[in-house]
């Protein structure tokens, strides 16, 4: 797939997400786990606003990681080290995206992903990045993204009772 339909599919993704949101108004209801629908809306958020974020960072010296799976490697090993802390974190954060943003979700996704793509076609797919967990070229680095949109919006869409087919 081409960094043009991988941009596309994203963006597609992300638009059903919004949409299924639209017309939510409770979103301290009951989520998913320890989730409630705000939560799991800012952690939905977070895949949105990381690479924009990211982008503006200085890279590191290190090697860049060669692909996604690389990328996951490195993040779960992290959290073998310290499960509490990066489980805690990426609750905290999560919520904590929910509760910055002033507008109704489903307009901060909108403009978010607008965001997102804009920075995407102008810096383009091989452009280096430094996550988390180390460099990595920015279309390795949206497929986590992507991955993380379609899981976590599976997570919105059953929290909300619908059937979501990305």
């Amino acid at each position: 797939m081409n960094w043009d339909e991988q941009r596309s599919l994203l963006q597609a993704a992300i638009g059903d997400i919004a949409g299924m949101l639209d017309d939510v108004t409770d979103f301290s209801a009951q989520g998913l786990g320890e989730w409630d629908r705000g939560g799991l809306v800012g952690h939905f958020l977070r895949a949105l606003r990381t690479p924009v974020d990211y982008l503006q960072r200085p890279l590191s010296v290190d090697s860049p990681l060669p692909d996604a799976a690389a990328y996951y490697t490195a993040y779960l090993e992290m959290r073998e080290a310290d499960p509490e802390a990066v489980d805690g974190g990426v609750v905290a954060r999560g919520y904590e995206e929910m509760s910055t943003n002033p507008d109704h979700p489903a307009i901060a996704i909108r403009t978010d992903a607008e965001q997102l793509d804009r920075q995407l076609r102008e810096v383009g797919p091989n452009r280096l990045l430094q996550t988390l967990v180390g460099p990595m070229r920015l279309e390795d680095y949206m497929r986590t993204r992507t991955m993380e949109v379609v899981v976590h919006g599976l997570d919105i869409s059953r929290a909300l009772g619908n059937d979501w087919q990305p």
